[in-house]
């Protein structure tokens, strides 16, 4: 699956600093310095939801949700709701960039509203 992961199925801007594509992200404020960077490259990519990958690749039962993509992981778990309220993931590793706003308390929020 050649999919970016984010809160709904559609396409969505990406955006890398050349050279450097494992840094990729959707969120815009994970890589707010690239704004008017001469090296960063914008891209419209395809995305889809945890949720709908699920549907077609899943079920995603007994699973180990690890989410390390640049400050999207919000984004990710937005898309996620429906594996999340099945208690679908055994486990979660999030790795959480503290320089996107609001992140690490909407992550936390989402999670508690799951349990």
């Amino acid at each position: 699956l050649q999919e970016a992961l984010g809160a709904g199925v559609g396409t969505g801007g990406m955006v890398y600093e050349s050279g450097r594509l494992r840094n990729a992200s959707l969120e815009e404020a994970a890589f707010a310095g690239n704004l008017g960077n001469p090296q960063a490259v914008y891209l419209s990519v395809p995305v889809t939801t945890l949720d709908h990958a699920d549907q077609i690749l899943g079920p995603f039962d007994d699973c180990l949700l690890w989410l390390d993509i640049e400050g999207s992981e919000l984004l990710a778990l937005q898309g996620s709701t429906r594996l999340l309220a099945r208690r679908a993931p055994l486990a979660l590793n999030l790795e959480l960039l503290d320089r996107v706003p609001g992140l690490v308390v909407g992550v936390t929020e989402l999670m508690d509203r799951h349990g």
